[in-house]
């Protein structure tokens, strides 16, 4: 998650969903986030609030879709769930009820129940899939979410993302939210492609940022290929370059730095002969 606070406007709070077909959320509180709060009134701003999925559009905007029991079902997003939903382990009985509902309510007996299944009534509402966004961090300017791989939707595929590589990409969002409490989607939001995954390296997992606000990127690929191991990069000079490459099969993951300068990240389930995993810090 990454969090948003400024000083008078609601707390947010940004959610990748790691799965395929998953969405971009945001929460909103209620009630706005003042600088000085005490920390338990702070974390009480999360108990009650407004929470949200991205829809990007092709022509770069973005929207935030409220889901609670109200909002309508989208018809592209119902004709995929029709399709994908035995796949994704979705009951008969579910599926049966899809076509003759209009809203989430009539799919949802409680706003718990709809909660608690937040994937597919997303979804159902018209967020955007995507293909496994996991990490993201908030710049003070912009959102930036990892999508580590594909949806595995057909480029013609009505429900298809505007952007889906297999190699991965980054997103970016641009949030402008000014005014509108409690809550809600006031602002403008846009969205842009700011990295098209596989040439420097493949499958972005998660993401942080170095003390000047450079944007790091660590890899979680399978088999990063003949000559790749997965590796932490750093944007800057408007190129990503190499921080540190890990050992055989291991993920590089959690890039982040103490205020003295040291980076700390963790070696993820490297091969056998590497032994366990564990939490290095770099000078």
């Amino acid at each position: 998650a990454a969090v948003r606070a400024v000083h008078g406007e609601p707390l947010r709070v940004y959610m990748p969903e790691d799965r395929v077909c998953g969405g971009i959320w945001r929460f909103s509180s209620d009630r706005p986030w003042r600088r000085g709060m005490r920390r338990d009134r702070a974390s009480r701003l999360l108990e009650s609030g407004l929470l949200e999925i991205a829809r990007l559009l092709p022509d770069g905007t973005a929207r935030w879709l409220p889901i609670h029991p109200g909002a309508a079902i989208d018809a592209v997003a119902a004709a995929l769930v029709l399709r994908l939903g035995e796949k994704w382990g979705v009951s008969a009985d579910f599926l049966s009820e899809i076509p003759r509902a209009r809203t989430l309510a009539d799919l949802y007996e409680s706003p718990a129940a709809l909660l608690v299944d937040s994937f597919l009534a997303g979804i159902l509402a018209g967020g955007t899939p995507l293909g496994r966004p996991e990490g993201a961090v908030w710049d003070g300017q912009r959102l930036s979410v990892a999508l580590t791989t594909s949806t595995g939707l057909a480029p013609d595929d009505p429900a298809a993302p505007p952007v889906d590589n297999a190699a991965g990409s980054i997103l970016q969002i641009t949030d402008d939210v000014t005014g509108g409490l409690p809550g809600g989607s006031a602002g403008r939001a846009a969205w842009t492609l700011h990295t098209r995954a596989g040439d420097v390296f493949v499958n972005p997992d998660n993401l942080g940022l170095d003390p000047e606000g450079r944007l790091l990127v660590a890899t979680d690929a399978d088999t990063p290929g003949e000559e790749g191991h997965n590796m932490l990069c750093v944007y800057q000079n408007n190129r990503w370059e190499r921080l540190l490459i890990a050992p055989t099969e291991a993920e590089v993951c959690g890039p982040s730095y103490a205020p003295d300068g040291a980076l700390f990240c963790t070696i993820q389930h490297p091969a056998e002969s590497w032994g366990e995993s564990a939490v290095i810090c770099v000078w």
